[in-house]
């Protein structure tokens, strides 16, 4: 892994939902917020559409699942 992977800024996690790959890009610094979620097999990347800074695991948890089911629809 590159030095570029890891700048201790962000953390990405790979999600499987309805058997597809979903890579979820989470801020770690100062409050957590979800960046984006992107379709690993389209490329398609879904936003937040409001800042979610400072938003509890659960809170952070729908929003990324409301972002999943948006790339699914398209």
């Amino acid at each position: 892994m590159t030095v570029w992977f890891s700048n201790n800024r962000v953390e990405t996690s790979v999600v499987t939902v309805s058997s597809r790959d979903f890579i979820v890009c989470k801020r770690i610094v100062g409050s957590h917020a979800i960046v984006f979620v992107e379709d690993i097999r389209t490329g398609k990347r879904a936003f937040p559409d409001t800042d979610n800074a400072g938003f509890d695991l659960a809170q952070s948890e729908k929003i990324a699942r409301e972002l999943i089911q948006q790339l699914i629809e398209e």
